[in-house]
């Protein structure tokens, strides 16, 4: 049988994300809830914890999913401009490559004897302007590929936009059945987006 607290949505995440991210919200929720002030303190909550105050949460998520979209649009598109920048440098590399196989530049020198070497040099340019572009891309993403992250964000964009339908009938019908499931699953996005933003932080 499950304990009263193992039924509480759980949501350390979200607090630690405002509070990495935007402290000026978490202080605003804290002084609208004083009493809901121990489970909005940043950092693992140990022991029991009291039930949250249903507005709070309701505020709480509210603040959360909007927050949470504005900095995942902003991070889809710095990701997105790294990963056109990357696969230029990677283009590049492949037409020099391409030229210098297709033996191109012999045709353009007419056969001088310098042009083997030349053809040798734009081979190499080529081989190492791809590998700039792999450098780059798993440099700049923290160790992740860059389409890995963008992958995750399209994934976490998705399950909030499913989380916003559901806050919403939540409000029109005024059933909070479903509002501790939705704080708990909220959580988790706001812990994968908090990940991404150990590597891009949010300006």
């Amino acid at each position: 049988m499950q304990s009263e607290n193992e039924t509480l949505p759980g949501f350390d995440a979200i607090v630690n994300y405002l509070a990495h991210c935007h402290r000026a919200v978490l202080d605003t929720l804290n002084l609208n809830y004083p009493g809901s002030q121990p489970s909005l303190a940043p950092g693992k909550r140990l022991g029991a914890v009291a039930e949250p105050d249903t507005a709070m949460l309701m505020e709480l998520a509210a603040q959360t999913m909007a927050l949470a979209r504005t900095d995942m649009a902003g991070l889809v598109a710095l990701v997105g401009g790294r990963l056109r920048y990357a696969n230029r440098i990677r283009l590049a590399g492949g037409v020099v490559s391409a030229a210098s196989s297709a033996g191109l530049l012999a045709v353009i020198t007419q056969g001088l004897s310098h042009a083997a070497l030349y053809m040798a040099l734009l081979a190499f340019l080529g081989s190492v302007s791809v590998l700039v572009a792999q450098h780059y891309e798993n440099s700049s993403a923290g160790g992740s590929s860059l389409n890995a992250i963008q992958m995750r964000l399209g994934n976490l964009q998705r399950e909030l936009a499913e989380l916003e339908g559901q806050y919403r009938l939540i409000e029109v019908t005024n059933d909070y059945s479903q509002l501790h499931d939705t704080v708990k699953r909220l959580n988790k996005v706001a812990a994968g987006l908090s990940e991404i933003l150990v590597i891009y932080p949010a300006e």
